[in-house]
Formats: C-alpha cells, sequence, structure tokens
C-alpha cells in the first residue's frame, strides 16, 4: 500500500527527507538506464509527425504491515492522456487476476501447507519494450553526464535546454504499458518457465507438480514446496530484476496472517481501514453488529431533507467498495446498496455508510 508523497521534485529537494528523496529518484534514474529506456535525441531531431510527450515525477511513501513508511519511491510518469489513439497507441486492455481467485490460491496454499513467498518486480513495466516512436521530454531538473547518462541535478543548478529521448521501453504512464507488461507476462512464464497458464484467471501460472505464480502487474507471490519456491525464484530473477520480500505477509493492503496449525489464512484490512477511518475523522466512532439497517430506504433525497457531500460519499463508498470486494464479502450487500445511488444524497445516505465502516 501506498501514500501520497510530494508533489514536485523541487519540493523533494527542498523538503525535510530530502537525502531519501534523492535516493529514491537516482534509483530510479539507474533503474531507467540499466533498462536502456531511452535513447537521448538531439535537440530538433524529432521527426515532424511525432510529438514529445509530457511528464510527472510521482513521489510516493511505501507503507509497511505496521502502518509506517517502510521506503520512498519514486516514478517518471508519462502522461499518456495526451497520446494520440493510433498513432502512439493501439491496444490497451490488460486483465489481472480477480480477488475471488486469490482468495481461493491461498485457501489451497493453507490446505496442503505449501510455502508462499512475494516477490517485487523493480520497475516491472521497463522489462517490456514498445514498439511505437514514442518522445519524451525529460523533467528540467534533470540533464546529461559527461558519459551521456541521464542525471539529476540535486545542486538546483540551472542546466538550460531539456533533454529529449526517444523511448525503447513501456514507461509508467504510457497507455499501452499494462498491456506490454501483461504480454512479457504471458510470453516469459508459459513459454520460458514452461509453466500452464489459467484457462479461466488471468496471470495464474502453475507447474504439474501443482507450483503456482500468481501476479497482480508488479506483486508476485509464488506457491510451492521449498525446492519449488527457490526453483522459480531464481528463474524470474535471471530475467527480471526483484526485491525479495520474504513469506507473503502483506499483499495488496490485505495482511496475510497464517496459522499452520489450523491450516488456515486469515486476511484482513485493519491498516487500510484505519487509514479510511483517520481520513474521514471516523477513527474513535463506536462499533456496529451489522452492517446496515434493514428498516431504513434509501430513495432519492427529498427537497426538505438535508443534503450530503457528493464528494466525500462518493470516496467513501469507494474506500468500501474495495474493502468488500478483497476481504469483506459480508458488507457486499450492504455496500451495493449505498453504491447504488451517487447524486440526490441526503444524510441518511451517509448515516448508512458510516454504519458500514463502523462494522
Amino acid at each position: 500500500m501506498v501514500a501520497d508523497g510530494l508533489r514536485t521534485i523541487t519540493d523533494a529537494l527542498n523538503g525535510p527527507n530530502c537525502t531519501k528523496w534523492i535516493e529514491a529518484i537516482n534509483s530510479e534514474l539507474m533503474s531507467l538506464e540499466g533498462h536502456k529506456t531511452w535513447s537521448v535525441v538531439e535537440e530538433g531531431k524529432i521527426p515532424n509527425k511525432a510529438q514529445a510527450i509530457s511528464w510527472r515525477m510521482v513521489l510516493q511513501e511505501k507503507i509497511g504491515e505496521n502502518g509506517k513508511v517502510a521506503r520512498y519511491k519514486a516514478h517518471l510518469v508519462a502522461h499518456g492522456f495526451r497520446q494520440r489513439e493510433g498513432i502512439d497507441y493501439s491496444e490497451t486492455y490488460s486483465p489481472t487476476i480477480s480477488f475471488a481467485a486469490i482468495r481461493t490460491v491461498l485457501s489451497r496454499a493453507a490446505m496442503v501447507n505449501k510455502e508462499i513467498v512475494q516477490l517485487d518486480i523493480v520497475t516491472a513495466f521497463l522489462a517490456s519494450k514498445v514498439e511505437e516512436e514514442l518522445y519524451l521530454r525529460l523533467p528540467k531538473e534533470f540533464g546529461l553526464a559527461n558519459n551521456g547518462k541521464v542525471i539529476l541535478n540535486s545542486n538546483r543548478i540551472e542546466l538550460g535546454v531539456a533533454v529529449t529521448v526517444r523511448l525503447n521501453r513501456s514507461l509508467y504512464g504510457l497507455k499501452q504499458a499494462g498491456r506490454n507488461w501483461y504480454n512479457t507476462l504471458e510470453s516469459y512464464f508459459p513459454k520460458e518457465m514452461r509453466m500452464g497458464a489459467s484457462k479461466f484467471e488471468a496471470v495464474i501460472y502453475t507447474t504439474p507438480t501443482g507450483a503456482t505464480i500468481i501476479a497482480w502487474v508488479d506483486d508476485i507471490l509464488l506457491i510451492g514446496i521449498a525446492e519449488e519456491v527457490q526453483s522459480m525464484r531464481s528463474a524470474i530473477q535471471e530475467r527480471f530484476t526483484i526485491k525479495d520480500l520474504g513469506k507473503g505477509k502483506f499483499f495488496l493492503s490485505m495482511l496475510v496472517e497464517r496459522d499452520r496449525g489450523r491450516r488456515i489464512i486469515p486476511l484482513s484490512q485493519r491498516v487500510y481501514l484505519d487509514k479510511v477511518l483517520n481520513r474521514l475523522r471516523m477513527d474513535e466512532s463506536k462499533g456496529c453488529a451489522t452492517p446496515m439497517d434493514f428498516k431504513a430506504k434509501l430513495d432519492a433525497k427529498r427537497e426538505e431533507e438535508e443534503a450530503t457531500d457528493k464528494v466525500l460519499y462518493q470516496e467513501a463508498v469507494g474506500s468500501i467498495t474495495y474493502t468488500a470486494i478483497t476481504t469483506h464479502p459480508d458488507i457486499a450487500y450492504a455496500t451495493g446498496l449505498v453504491g447504488h445511488l451517487t447524486t440526490d444524497l441526503s444524510m441518511l445516505h451517509w448515516v448508512a455508510v458510516k454504519r458500514i465502516l463502523r462494522l
């Protein structure tokens, strides 16, 4: 799970945690250079039909299972909304595994007492090539070193003309980046690692002995006996740069709390829900036994009824909908009811949403 960091590189260079942000940005640049993400283009050498895409440096704090900042992350993200369909991209659809399938795989792993190890693919999208001719004008805080590599100007010296590059790899933010990464996974696991792809769910791969890999973009779970897990980890490490996170404990904001004695894996989202409650100023609310009042009628607001904040309501409904899909199917019906209306909202609707959050 990630939290919003700073908005600009300038903020990062001048903020209290500037050293950590500089390390994060330099790590991103090293990864971009290491993957040969771009080729520097001389000023004025861009073809007439091409246009340089703008960018944003996304700075985020990655939250650990204890709710504290685990590490600082920086991603150079292209403004994909400026791409032109049919010229800069074509196909964009990228399927993902369902949460029901994730729960099923974890349940099966608990029953047969298999190991569960989590990996993070470092800058995953950069492992995929981009076929289209795309150009990017880099931030003014970046410049060229004597060896021709792009570097961060952490000394805040004006570098002059912005650097323009041609993209060789799928940079984050490109409309086709997710699709390209999915195609990379579909090519590597079934063809190179000789694993079978599920016919019913995307990005689930198995071996004849039952060892399993599931992927959610760059978050990977390896499931099998110790020898199988080690073999899969080594094979993935040969192709991608990985960060070994050890036993799966915190996956997609879900706490994976394993009880080997009882062979069960309870899933919860305490850290995520605490942040939602804090954001909505409900962290000190009293609990509630049921998610809804069966007598309440959630009709459109009448003229004489007090209106509620539409934006706040929709934000809260979105948060609990994610929880209903991942770890709390018991609130799915109540969440569906409050999500049915998003306009003409009265305070009765807001009370119904808060009741679900108090469960």
